[in-house]
């Protein structure tokens, strides 16, 4: 096997392996959701831009609640989950990894319904409360619109 051949595959055991490669194919996988999260970002707000002033304020209105809702999901939920599943497949425990799966896609799809419904029903006075006037309101509330409703059909998805 060549020297090229071994850098390209991934080491087999975390505890025998060197950490400095350990970590780059562990962190792998989320530095590139990164890099295309914040891609389709910047595709967004330049799509939006070309729309006019009051789109962009509409999608500056929405962006802080979407972000709050990614948070949650991926910061609280995605990192209690990681880390209870970590414990109970270090304990040797696969029953209890499995429940805690299961249980926590439970627990996301029942918040991202919930939070997606409440901002759904407030997003007028969500806006209001922040300022927000005129038609910027109403490019607000269509972007949300089809964003949390988005967010609802991919929680049904899990079920």
């Amino acid at each position: 096997m060549n020297q090229a051949t071994q850098i390209a595959t991934p080491p087999v055991s975390l505890i025998d392996a060197p950490i400095g490669r350990s970590l780059f194919y562990l962190s792998m996988p989320s530095m590139v959701a990164m890099v295309l999260q914040t891609a389709v970002s910047i595709a967004e707000v330049s799509y939006v831009a070309r729309l006019g002033t009051e789109a962009l304020a509409g999608l500056a209105l929405v962006y802080p609640m979407y972000m709050l809702m990614t948070m949650l999901s991926t910061g609280a939920l995605g990192g209690m989950t990681a880390g209870a599943i970590a414990r109970a497949l270090g304990g040797g425990d696969l029953t209890r990894a499995d429940r805690v799966a299961w249980n926590a896609l439970l627990l996301a799809v029942g918040a991202g319904t919930i939070v997606s419904l409440l901002f759904l029903a407030n997003t007028e006075h969500l806006f209001g409360w922040l300022g927000a006037g005129g038609n910027a309101i109403g490019q607000a509330m269509a972007y949300s619109r089809v964003l949390f409703t988005g967010t609802l059909e991919q929680t049904r998805l899990f079920i």
